[in-house]
């Protein structure tokens, strides 16, 4: 039930010469019913090839298009969800359309489509694109903390290598400072220990950027200070060799403070553990 208004039953029935001529003589193009899809949604809702094609390039509904329905879904979102690859390719372009569902979500910044169409088909959860990369991957270059989440929760494999550099998530997260999405991936027990072919743990790659507060956020999980990439450097020697002495030092001394901390805390409980420092 769409409620009632006079491009309604015409998108129902298919009828396009009947749009066409209700449009020609001034009917409300905008009217949405009452789940916030206007005539331009419902023609990709229920997909109709010509109908969508002459909605979707009419004059009148080109500020329509990023309109989103009541379930935050635009007109582009729901050909998406059609599957079919001739109005996914109107609506976004035949390079696009190429592309595998989740990864054209995250091109396209749109968390709710990514949400819908994982929720419709996960079978292009991990895929890769041209460059190699996971959808995941592709939402942490972009910084995509929403995106990276949905991924996660809806069963993303967060330690399959992405991209041509075949880092893993953490690692890659930790290379572009994105010190939300590390923290959203420790949370999710991402390895903290795995290296990537040139032995560099995220601490190294992190280090090698300089980016404080993910070096921070990986010392506090207990990223090891002490790991040897091939080049047999320490996280705190890579900082210093790429001229981020602050950052070295901040590792330096945040080492420091977690050993002091961990010994407070031993000497408070009679523990006997060893520090991991």
């Amino acid at each position: 039930n769409y409620g009632i208004t006079p491009l309604i039953l015409p998108i129902k029935t298919n009828k396009t010469n009947a749009i066409k001529i209700l449009i020609e003589n001034k009917a409300n193009i905008d009217t949405p019913d009452e789940h916030g899809n206007t005539p331009l949604h419902l023609s990709l809702l229920h997909p109709q090839l010509e109908m969508a094609t002459f909605l979707w390039q009419h004059e009148g509904s080109q500020h329509l298009k990023t309109l989103q329905n009541t379930e935050g879904l635009t007109p582009t979102a729901l050909a998406i969800l059609s599957q079919q690859k001739s109005l996914i390719a109107m609506v976004v372009g035949t390079l696009l359309a190429s592309l595998p569902p989740a990864h054209l979500a995250i091109v396209l910044k749109d968390a709710n489509l990514l949400q819908a169409l994982l929720a419709q088909d996960k079978s292009s959860i991990d895929a890769l694109d041209a460059q190699q990369r996971t959808p995941l991957g592709s939402a942490i270059e972009a910084g995509m903390l929403e995106c990276a989440r949905i991924l996660l929760e809806s069963g993303a494999d967060l330690e399959l290598p992405t991209g041509l550099e075949k880092q893993r998530p953490l690692q890659l997260a930790a290379v572009q400072g994105h010190t939300a999405l590390v923290s959203l991936l420790l949370e999710a027990k991402a390895s903290i220990h795995a290296s990537d072919q040139h032995h560099n743990t995220a601490l190294h790659l992190g280090a090698a950027k300089g980016h404080e507060a993910v070096l921070a956020e990986l010392l506090e999980a207990g990223a090891d200070p002490s790991a040897r990439n091939v080049h047999d450097q320490t996280p705190v020697e890579v900082a210093y060799q790429a001229h981020h002495t602050k950052a070295a030092i901040f590792i330096e001394h945040k080492v420091q403070a977690l050993k002091e901390q961990s010994l407070k805390e031993r000497e408070a409980y009679g523990s006997t553990l060893e520090t991991p420092f």
